[in-house]
């Protein structure tokens, strides 16, 4: 917690710059938001505004990263970005290593933080012979469908094949 008056004139008693208003004022005035309607919506000064920008006020200790959580250490992250680049899920390489130290959530939030280039693409790209492989998705519930010759109704399971690599698509 930072200690300033955030009152006009400093007439009021210290009011203490919590990391969540110190971050709004921070947005607002990345968004190009005047010293003045920063003021009036936030009910602070525009000294203490102009302090916030200039890096006065934020830059302390206090507003330092928390350090990684404890567990974080007992984590081979070297092997856990090796495993990733060959291709393998990191749920699979959470359930495999780390399922009886951490959540999934707390451990997929700490590779996000550790490698956040990971973030930028969405497909894991893996090599096959053309032909070798097939993709295959369920597509859920089964469909119903009449034979109208007999008039019975059946149940049909869907589902999306891909044969990667071909030219039979």
């Amino acid at each position: 917690m930072i200690r300033v008056s955030l009152i006009k004139g400093g007439t009021m008693a210290k009011k203490e710059l919590t990391m969540l208003r110190l971050q709004e004022i921070k947005r607002l005035i990345g968004m190009g938001i005047s010293y003045r309607k920063i003021s009036q919506s936030l009910k602070c000064s525009r000294n203490i505004i102009r302090k916030i920008k200039e890096g006065e006020i934020g830059q302390s200790k206090e507003s330092k990263p928390l350090p990684a959580p404890l567990w974080t250490l007992q984590v081979g992250w070297d092997d856990v970005l090796k495993n990733i680049q060959d291709g393998h899920p990191i749920k699979y390489i959470w359930d495999e290593k780390l399922r009886d130290i951490v959540s999934y959530t707390n451990f997929w939030k700490q590779v996000c933080k550790k490698f956040p280039e990971l973030q930028s693409g969405t497909s894991t790209h893996r090599e096959f012979e053309p032909g070798e492989h097939c993709e295959v998705d369920y597509a859920g519930k089964k469909v119903e469908w009449v034979d109208i010759r007999t008039g019975a109704v059946n149940d049909a399971v869907s589902f999306i094949g891909v044969l990667g690599s071909s030219n039979y698509v």
